[in-house]
């Protein structure tokens, strides 16, 4: 479970919509360890689902201390199809039937929380009559934010966002009828913002701990019983938060490539402009209102990255556009000392563009060479693939590209036939090269085609290259 300090905002904004239109589905969240489901009638939760072994009923009655380890082995021996654990511990008498529902919506309110706990989980959700039902007794959407609420690490950093000026207003009464999960201090809290307040000052005159307050005006905020009066400016600067957040953690997973969802053949005009609206999207300027340290510093680092994309981009187009003016004015100069003035014949201006196109072709696939070299020192060998891939066809003819397309194939031993190819061009390309010979023969040796590598050995000493790979 992420701990972070605001709870998932699509999560939350869904299951509010659901619980506000009485809408009848499933929402989904996946993450890259997990895959959890919430099913939701009318809406309301009536069932679960998830891919997480800890979170699973045995286990966590487990962990409850309700069953012992040695009871759920027992149980598990008799699970089959359609019959579940708890009707298993029920009958071999180690729980009482009537344990069984609550123990399920225990298990549903672990899940729920954990969904809203995953501040990066890709949440969705679908219309559909298809419904896994584990509970008997419904239970509510707002019951099951207002406990992820309690359980933020920092409730205070979730509030900051909304400025300590802020004033609350009370909004939503059916919510606070359907959640019977509100303890007395959330109720108690609820009624000090009539007329409008500020977290600061309610919790000065209520005598709660700043910590549970704040739990509590957190949940409540979630639920939708507590709005800021100024709840679209509010809204929009939470958003934009978010948004810095969210890029800021994918920028730990990803290059700035493909943090903008950029193709690997994409050209260089076309991600230079992503990257310059990137900057600007992302640049402190647009956001000195917002004085949390933390943030600042995000979005520092966030900036810097598509700064740095942005202006190794610049450099490679002005490269582009400095060789196609070179090319321009050698054709110009060939005109003037020409001492007959004729019209170019179509095959030189095709000679022409194809030289210049072929300038292009080169600067790009340099670009993506680069780009490829950085993924690799990341580790990043699906991403350096990619580029490579792309130079390789802008430029085939270049050694260094095939080489180190072939460095990055030989990681996966999946991938040692189109290693071993691209390895193979590069001599070819460049057959004087010791270092191809040598990262080749060591393919062969991991492949224990020990032949081959003698093979090479004596291929590049038939050359008068000296190698020491092969022991």
């Amino acid at each position: 479970m992420a701990t972070r300090d605001a709870l998932n905002r699509e999560a939350v904004r869904w299951l509010r919509h659901v619980r506000k239109n009485g809408t009848t589905g499933r929402l989904e969240s996946k993450t890259t360890s997990a895959a959890r489901e919430i099913f939701l009638r009318e809406g309301r939760i009536v069932g679960i689902r998830t891919s997480v072994e800890a979170e699973r009923l045995g286990n966590l009655l487990v962990r409850m201390g309700r069953i012992t380890r040695q009871h759920f082995d027992d149980a598990s021996i008799f699970v089959r199809k359609g019959i579940r654990i708890g009707q298993i511990l029920a009958e071999l008498r180690i729980i009482d039937r009537a344990e069984i529902d609550p123990m399920l919506r225990r298990q549903a309110m672990e899940v729920a929380c954990a969904i809203l706990s995953e501040a990066e989980g890709a949440v969705r959700f679908q219309e559909t009559g298809e419904l896994f039902t584990t509970l008997e007794t419904p239970l509510a959407v707002s019951d099951v934010i207002m406990e992820a609420a309690r359980r933020v690490p920092n409730p205070g950093r979730g509030l900051e966002a909304l400025g300590p000026d802020t004033r609350f207003r009370p909004v939503d009464s059916a919510v606070v009828v359907e959640c019977s999960g509100l303890t007395p201090e959330d109720v108690y809290l609820l009624s000090r913002f009539q007329g409008g307040s500020t977290i600061e000052g309610v919790m000065t005159a209520s005598g709660l701990g700043e910590e549970a307050g704040l739990r509590s005006a957190l949940g409540l905020m979630e639920c939708g019983m507590l709005e800021p009066d100024d709840a679209k400016a509010v809204q929009e600067q939470r958003a934009l938060r978010d948004d810095v957040h969210r890029m800021f953690e994918l920028l730990k997973k990803k290059d700035p490539w493909r943090a903008l969802g950029l193709p690997a053949d994409v050209g260089i005009e076309t991600a230079r402009a992503a990257f310059l609206d990137a900057v600007r999207n992302y640049h402190p300027d647009r956001y000195q209102g917002i004085g949390d340290r933390e943030f600042q510093k995000e979005l520092g680092s966030v900036c810097e990255s598509f700064t740095n994309a942005f202006t190794c981009l610049t450099t490679a187009l002005n490269l582009r556009r400095s060789a196609a003016a070179h090319d321009s004015a050698i054709a110009l100069g060939s005109t003037i000392e020409t001492p007959v003035v004729t019209a170019p014949s179509l095959d030189s201006v095709s000679a022409t563009k194809s030289a210049t196109v072929e300038t292009q072709a080169r600067c790009d696939a340099e670009v993506y060479f680069k780009e490829a070299k950085r993924a690799l020192q990341r580790q990043d060998y699906f991403r350096a693939i990619e580029l490579l891939r792309v130079a390789v066809g802008e430029r085939d003819d270049h050694a260094p590209y095939h080489f180190l397309l072939a460095e990055a194939l030989s990681k996966n031993p999946r991938w040692r036939h189109e290693a071993e190819l691209s390895y193979r061009r590069a001599i070819e390309l460049d057959p004087c090269h010791r270092e191809y010979y040598g990262a080749l023969a060591k393919l062969y040796e991991s492949a224990g085609l020990r032949h081959r590598a003698e093979s090479l050995q004596r291929e590049a000493e038939g050359i008068g290259l000296a190698m020491s790979v092969v022991a």
